[in-house]
Formats: C-alpha cells, structure tokens, sequence
C-alpha cells in the first residue's frame, strides 16, 4: 500500500512537471505571430489575420492557465480590499527603486542601457504601428494575466505545499528569471529574479492572484510607457 502511495504520488508529479513545461512551451508559442510581423514584411490581409491570430491565442492561453490553476489553487476566492491595493503599490514602488540601482549597475558593468528583454521588446513595439498597438495591448493586459497564473498560481501551488513560504517565493523568482533571460547577464538575471520572488511574496501574503497580476500590470504598463516615450523621441 505504502509503495502504491509513492507510486501515485510520482505519477501525480510526473503529470506535473509535463504541465508545467507544456505551459512554458505555451508562453512562447503565443508569441510567435507578432514575432513574424516584426521580421517579416506582409499584405494588410496577412497581416490582420496574424494580429487576430495572435489575440486568440493569447485568449486560449490564459483560459488554459486559468483552468490549470484552479485544479490546484488552495485558496478561496477573495475580492481585492484595500490593504491589498496598498500592498501592490508598495512592492512595485519597492520594485521601481531596485530596477533603477540594478540599471545602474547594468549600465556601468556591461554597458546596457535596459535588460536585452526590453531591449527585444522594444524592437518589436518600434517595428510597425500594429505590433505597437498589439504589444500595448498583450504586455499590458494579457502578459501579467498569463504569466502570473503559470509562475505563481499553477508553479507555487503545483509544487509546494500551501505552507511553505520562501521556498516557493525563490524557486519562482528564479524560474521566471531564466525564462527572461536573452543573455548571460548577471544583473539582469538579478533584475527579473527580483521582479518575480516580489510578485511571489505579495501572492503568498495575500492569498490573492489578482494582487500579483495588479503588480505585474502596474510594472509593465510602466516600462511600457517608457518604450513608447524613447521610441517618440527617437
């Protein structure tokens, strides 16, 4: 009986871990639209029809994070309350000055001005009005939606138990750094571990995924907002 136990529970993790690499496979198989968009010149018709494409599977992509998500969730559904907006400002503030002291630190040891994700993601917004429009609209929006129910409400919950703590809060912030991750840079490996075990931190406080999607819309429509402007000046 005892080995039948171990058995299942292997299985059980098995599963697991193929969800969790199905999901990661996903995030980057959504992309792949905007990214031909951003090499490759089409018609209005091909190009519309990759946009719609890109939007749905953007949509499908985040229902299948959200179905995955609840099958492991232990928390009941609980509404955004003050404290818990308080907690989103705080954090990304908190965020926000690290950001600058790991752009700093960046600038003066590799010579970067911005992480190369930015730096990628800020060719794909300045390529064409329309991958502009998309790009406001899924890293925005869709982005802090996706990634926050597969790295911290399926990945926290999927692999750790409901009380465990800082093991959970390190072991996402370190995952959703590699996936950021487009060289080897030390300080932008930094930057995005950071970004993550926050956003881990505020979900396990507040029992909450919407807290951590809050935090993640807050910062993107930032950085965002920053693209546009040295795209405009430029």
């Amino acid at each position: 009986m005892k080995l039948e136990k171990i058995n299942f529970r292997n299985r059980q993790f098995n599963i697991r871990v193929l969800i969790m690499l199905a999901l990661i496979l996903m995030v980057f198989l959504v992309q792949l639209p905007v990214e031909l968009l951003t090499v490759k010149k089409f018609n209005g018709l091909v190009s519309f029809l990759l946009a719609v494409i890109y939007l749905l599977g953007f949509s499908l992509a985040i229902w299948i994070a959200y179905k995955v998500f609840q099958k492991v969730n232990p928390y009941p559904y609980k509404k955004i309350n003050r404290h818990d907006i308080l907690l989103m400002f705080e954090w990304v503030l908190i965020f926000f000055g690290a950001e600058m002291v790991f752009g700093l630190l960046n600038n003066l040891l590799y010579r970067q001005q911005q992480t190369a994700n930015n730096q990628i993601i800020q060719q794909v917004v300045g390529s064409s009005h329309l991958t502009l429009v998309l790009m406001v609209i899924t890293s925005i929006f869709a982005s802090p939606i996706l990634e926050e129910l597969i790295f911290r409400g399926y990945f926290m919950n999927a692999f750790f138990a409901p009380n465990d703590f800082w093991e959970p809060i390190i072991a996402s912030g370190v995952l959703f750094s590699l996936l950021h991750m487009h060289d080897l840079n030390l300080i932008n490996f930094i930057t995005y571990g950071t970004l993550g075990a926050i956003l881990a931190y505020a979900y396990k406080k507040s029992k909450n995924i919407k807290v951590s999607i809050g935090m993640h819309f807050l910062n993107n429509a930032f950085a965002m907002l920053m693209m546009i402007i040295q795209i405009l000046n430029n």
